[in-house]
């Protein structure tokens, strides 16, 4: 399928959801056109979204490097005039969520729009995540949730950078007054973390129900809401100790 624009066609899976220009979607990722078609131009990306897939599936010490090479389409020798190390690799990829998310979270909170509308824009966009991206997003929740192990320092230097739009939002609505809660941080990222319970394709539910992907955006704004509603009644007070 392709996406029409003024003399030229974008197919689907290059589009990230991360602003509106002449009424489409698109992403902040630059690329090339010719001839009708997007060209990327960039073996170094081609590679990226190889690892990622190879690390996603495998992890980092079972990935290999041959396969990463096959499932770009290139030869093991390009992969080392991009990557000196597997480590290395793995690190950009890494690098690559961030930079690929903030540029989802800057479309949407730049946007001129009231907390309450951003909060439905970034749920509806991490809901339906470009599925280029579903990899990248399964390595992130490993280390952002999981813990993972591998090079812990390296890691958190670059998620160190990573915007947390849930936490902005909802700062946001409780300094304008239309959302409340005596802990905006800490409920924005319980948004997050719920957000990626009810997204099996990130980390599959061991127990837990799946609930259908079409009912998904309306269950987590209505629990959202619910949450952050201004006039909500005060929830019963637990009797410490029992």
């Amino acid at each position: 399928p392709m996406w029409q624009h003024p003399g030229r066609s974008f197919p689907v899976q290059y589009l990230t959801t991360v602003q509106v220009r002449d009424n489409i979607w698109v992403t902040s990722q630059s690329f090339s056109v010719r001839g009708g078609h997007v060209d990327s131009g960039d073996k170094r990306e081609e590679l990226l979204r190889a690892a990622a897939a190879e690390f996603a599936e495998k992890g980092f010490d079972r990935a290999n490097i041959n396969e990463i090479a096959v499932r770009a389409g290139l030869g093991k020798g390009t992969v080392y005039l991009y990557f000196s190390s597997k480590k290395e690799l793995y690190l950009a990829v890494l690098q690559y969520i961030v930079d690929q998310f903030n540029a989802l979270s800057e479309g949407i909170l730049a946007q001129p729009i009231s907390p309450v509308d951003q909060l439905a824009r970034a749920v509806g966009a991490f809901i339906h995540l470009d599925p280029a991206l579903i990899p990248f997003a399964r390595i992130w929740v490993r280390h952002q949730f999981h813990h993972t192990p591998e090079f812990r320092e390296d890691v958190d230097a670059i998620f160190a950078h990573l915007r947390q739009p849930f936490c902005e939002i909802v700062e946001s609505g409780v300094a304008s007054g239309v959302f409340a809660t005596a802990y905006p941080t800490i409920t924005g990222y319980f948004i997050l973390s719920l957000l990626v319970m009810v997204m099996p394709e990130l980390d599959p539910p061991v127990h837990m129900p799946i609930l259908p992907i079409e009912d998904r955006v309306g269950f987590m704004l209505d629990t959202a809401q619910k949450m952050l509603a201004p006039n909500s009644s005060p929830a019963q007070t637990i009797p410490k100790g029992g």
